[in-house]
C-alpha cells in the first residue's frame, strides 16, 4: 500500500493555529561517568556491555523502490539513517556498512556477511536495525518488491544460527506499517494529550503503510537475550516526517543520547514510548509503539563511549 500523504491544506487565517515550525534533532551523546551495572546489580542481574567497540551494529535502510505506483519514497529515513549513524557512533557502536536500498537476495547476503564478520565474537552487543515499508504484521519490503519475514530476521540471530553471540544481547529495531489502521486514541479525561502537546503540520506527515495480517513473531528455545522493538501495534500504520524522519526513530535518538549514559535499556524504552504517545497529526492520529523481550532477563546498559575520566 502506497504512503499516505495528508495534502497540502494548512490553516493560515488564524496565527495561532499556525503550528510551530520542527526543529531538527541534533544528535549529542551524553558519554557516561561509569559502567552503570557494575556496582548496582549483581552479575546475574546484568549484561556486559564494556567492550570497544560496545557491539555491531546491522542497518539497513530502504527508501527507494522498484515498483513506485505501490511503493512510493520512503521521504525522511535518510534522515533516520543519519541520526541512528551518529547516535550509535556516539555511544561506541561500530557500523560496518550503511545497507541502502537493497534486494532480498542483497539483503539476505549482508546479514551473512555481517554474522561472519570476525569482530563480532568479540564486541558484547548486537544491534539489528531494519526500516521499510511493511507488506503486513510479519514482513517487509526489500526494493525489488519481494518481502522478507521479520521471523527469519530474528532467526538469523538466535543462539542456534549464531553462536557467537549466545548470552550477548541482541537488540532489533523494526520500522514499519504492521497494518493499515490509524490509532484516533481516546479522551483522557485526566489529562488532554491533544490538548497539551504543540501541533504538527498535517501536510508534513506520511506513514510506512501496510496491509493488515494479524499474526505474532515465532518462539523458539534459543531465542534469548533479545530485545525487540516495533515501531507500532499489530494491525497499525507507523508515522514518518518526509523531513525530520520517523516517529520512532527520532524519538529514540532523542531519548538515548540523552539518557542512556545512567538508565538501562527497558527504562530508555519506556520514556521513547511516552514520547511517541504524545506526538500526534493535526487531525488527531496517533502511534504506540511496542517492545518484545525474549529470554531478556538482565538490566542492559549502553555506557556510551568515550567515558568521562
Amino acid at each position: 500500500m502506497d504512503d499516505i500523504h495528508f495534502g497540502n491544506r494548512q490553516t493560515v487565517e488564524n496565527p495561532v493555529d499556525i503550528p510551530k515550525a520542527h526543529e531538527p534533532l541534533i544528535i549529542s551523546v551524553t558519554p557516561a561517568g561509569e559502567f552503570y551495572g557494575l556496582h548496582k546489580d549483581s552479575p546475574d542481574l546484568r549484561y556486559q556491555n564494556s567492550s570497544l567497540p560496545r557491539g555491531l551494529v546491522f542497518m539497513a535502510n530502504y527508501r527507494e523502490f522498484d515498483n513506485k505506483q505501490e511503493l512510493k519514497t520512503r521521504r525522511g529515513s535518510e534522515k533516520d539513517v543519519e541520526n541512528l549513524t551518529l547516535l550509535f557512533n556516539g555511544m561506541g557502536y561500530k557500523i560496518p556498512r550503511q545497507h541502502i536500498n537493497m534486494t532480498r537476495s542483497e539483503t539476505t547476503a549482508a546479514i551473512k556477511h555481517f554474522k561472519k564478520d570476525p569482530e563480532l565474537k568479540n564486541v558484547d552487543s548486537c544491534i539489528v536495525i531494519i526500516m521499510s515499508h511493511g507488506c503486513d504484521e510479519k514482513s517487509f519490503y526489500t526494493k525489488d518488491h519481494e518481502t522478507m519475514q521479520i521471523d527469519d530476521i530474528v532467526r538469523k540471530f538466535s543462539n542456534s544460527y549464531c553462536p557467537v553471540l549466545i548470552g550477548k544481547p541482541k537488540i532489533f529495531i523494526f520500522q514499519y506499517c504492521r497494518g493499515k489502521l490509524e490509532d484516533t486514541g481516546v479522551v483522557n479525561h485526566v489529562q488532554s494529550v491533544v490538548n497539551n502537546m504543540p501541533q504538527q503540520n498535517k501536510m508534513q506527515i506520511e506513514t510506512d503503510a501496510a496491509s493488515a495480517d494479524v499474526t505474532g513473531v515465532n518462539r523458539d528455545a534459543s531465542y534469548t537475550d533479545m530485545f525487540i522493538i516495533f515501531s507500532t501495534i499489530e494491525g497499525f500504520v507507523s508515522f514518518r516526517h518526509p523531513e525530520h524522519g520517523s516517529w520512532l526513530i527520532e524519538s529514540i535518538c532523542d531519548i538515548f543520547m540523552k539518557n542512556a549514559f545512567e538508565m538501562n535499556l527497558n527504562d530508555l524504552m519506556m520514556m521513547v514510548s511516552q514520547k511517541v504517545r504524545n506526538k500526534y497529526k493535526e487531525n488527531g492520529k496517533m502511534q504506540v509503539c511496542e517492545r518484545v523481550m525474549r529470554g531478556f532477563d538482565r538490566h542492559f546498559y549502553f555506557n556510551p563511549r568515550p567515558l568521562r575520566d
